[in-house]
């Protein structure tokens, strides 16, 4: 659970069925999340546009409209949403179809409130860890391209462990630094 305001996790929830809605709304609010409730998909759409959301729960179906739409546009969100989609009318081709979306978690209608969010929860620790995954890596890119470039050059300890110096083709283990070339 989020241990202060600032570490709230921000969800948005879609769902045409109001009482399904206001329900999951209350149990998410109560443990500490930050709640957008929409009841359309126009809604849903317009708040993952304009707010900043951390994991979208949606349903599959959203009267005649489909919570699929809403998973594209998360999938291709910038910031990388997390999301989960719940129905009423659980078929194996429409799981496959939310997972090929970008769906992290498909819940079946009814559900228990503690499992959704402890669903929710894994979804958006598993998109952190991606994100951080993804930072990580674009660093490591931007190194390796500065060194191809002779930007960047290997600085201490470039020791052996028996003192002598290593060789300039040597592999750089975990205690060297990289420093801009002057």
């Amino acid at each position: 659970m989020p241990s202060s305001p600032d570490d709230s996790i921000r969800i948005l929830v879609v769902d045409d069925e109001t009482d399904v809605l206001e329900m999951l709304a209350e149990y998410l609010r109560v443990r500490g999340c930050v709640v957008r409730a929409c009841s359309s998909l126009a809604d849903g759409h317009e708040s993952l546009g304009s707010e900043v959301h951390d994991v979208l729960l949606t349903d599959l179906h959203l009267g005649g409209a489909s919570g699929l739409e809403l998973v594209r546009a998360a999938a291709a969100h910038p910031s990388g949403v997390a999301v989960a989609v719940m129905t009423a009318f659980p078929r194996v081709s429409s799981a496959v179809e939310a997972s090929q979306q970008g769906a992290y978690a498909y819940v079946c209608k009814p559900f228990r409130l503690s499992k959704v969010y402890e669903t929710l929860l894994d979804a958006h620790a598993a998109t952190q860890q991606r994100r951080s995954e993804q930072v990580r890596l674009a660093r490591l890119e931007r190194i390796e391209a500065a060194f191809a470039e002779g930007g960047l050059q290997a600085v201490a300890p470039l020791l052996s462990s028996k003192g002598a110096p290593i060789e300039e083709n040597a592999c750089v283990g975990p205690d060297a630094v990289l420093a801009p070339q002057n």
